[in-house]
């Protein structure tokens, strides 16, 4: 083996090891927005840096993100070489977590919008960046040409947050960087909703949605979720994507107004208690099943409280309340009840 192998640990610090291992294996099934990142080598060892400095891995995945973008941006190099820490410096300026996004959140929406792929040139990557500190710091044409190189260059050899894809093809490190920057640089915008109105059931746009959503505040949001609920396409009648994908939100926690969220879980139960289209009525009791654990969670277990009182479907309803697991003795009583 290499340097370092074949050492044997104590048996105290082997316990420490195991301890921590478990305690960050338990973290990773904790959250499946923590697992999707897990299977990569490189987050994963980012996600255990995360946890060691004992900061816990968060249940909602924009604050998971933006965790593991200050890692990258900020502290991957102290971990990886505590003797030499090394900052990121741009010109006069020290790199951190709000300059990098500030920079790549652009890039990022660009490839979303234009790259299905997420690749994009070396010099028009550079170009893109260059353009971004004429513009917004002033720079001369070949003042933000040297920066935006030099940023390249740090952000591939030093931070990881871009990597080389072929042959002068670059893009994020994973697909989820792209999506958390892409969505930081929506939740800037007043016109973040004309943005994506286009895209909204593009499935590759789904998590870019979903993570704006998530990181806006509360009066924010509501209004981005309502513009979703507020915008069916064809045929939505009858398939209810903007309601699903507005469930979708509720499922993430995303912060928004009680009446809005009331609205939501209204109209899955209207869908659930349709006769007709299993697989719609089926996919209505999903995402109501999907609020387990949220701020809705009690407002859906409510509602299907009264259908325990329809023979139609009371079984179904007691299935579901199960499945949400809201603790409550009321709940319980009427369950009991019930069956």
């Amino acid at each position: 083996g290499g340097p370092g192998r074949g050492v044997p640990l104590s048996p105290e610090a082997q316990a420490r090891a195991t301890a921590r291992a478990d305690s960050l294996v338990a973290a990773i099934k904790a959250t499946p927005g923590v697992q999707r990142l897990a299977g990569n080598p490189l987050l994963l060892t980012i996600l255990a840096l995360i946890h060691h400095q004992g900061t816990r891995l968060p249940q909602r995945r924009v604050e998971l993100y933006r965790l593991c973008v200050e890692a990258l941006a900020e502290n991957w190099n102290l971990a990886r070489t505590p003797e030499h820490p090394i900052e990121l410096w741009l010109g006069e300026r020290r790199l951190d977590e709000r300059q990098v996004v500030r920079v790549l959140a652009p890039v990022a929406f660009w490839l979303q919008q234009h790259r299905p792929g997420g690749l994009i040139g070396g010099e028009e990557l550079v170009a893109l960046i260059a353009g971004h500190f004429a513009e917004r710091d002033g720079r001369s044409a070949e003042q933000a040409r040297k920066l935006a190189a030099d940023f390249v260059a740090l952000m591939q050899q030093v931070a990881g947050l871009i990597v080389e894809r072929g042959l002068g093809q670059f893009g994020f490190l994973h697909l989820t960087f792209q999506e958390y920057l892409a969505a930081r640089y929506l939740a800037e915008r007043k016109n973040r909703w004309d943005l994506v109105r286009p895209h909204r059931f593009q499935p590759r746009w789904r998590e870019v949605i979903l993570l704006t959503a998530g990181i806006l505040g509360e009066d924010d949001a509501s209004e981005f979720v309502q513009a979703i609920l507020e915008s069916p396409g064809q045929y939505d009648d009858l398939l209810h994507r903007p309601l699903f994908l507005a469930a979708r939100c509720l499922a993430d926690d995303v912060a928004m107004d009680y009446r809005l969220r009331r609205r939501v879980v209204e109209e899955l139960l209207h869908v659930w208690r349709q006769p007709g289209f299993h697989l719609f009525r089926e996919a209505a009791a999903e995402s109501l099943v999907s609020l387990r654990g949220t701020a809705s969670a009690a407002l859906a277990a409510e509602s299907l409280l009264t259908d325990l009182c329809d023979v139609k479907v009371q079984e179904s309803a007691a299935v579901a309340l199960g499945r949400l697991d809201v603790d409550s003795k009321p709940m319980v009583v009427a369950l009991l009840t019930a069956l």
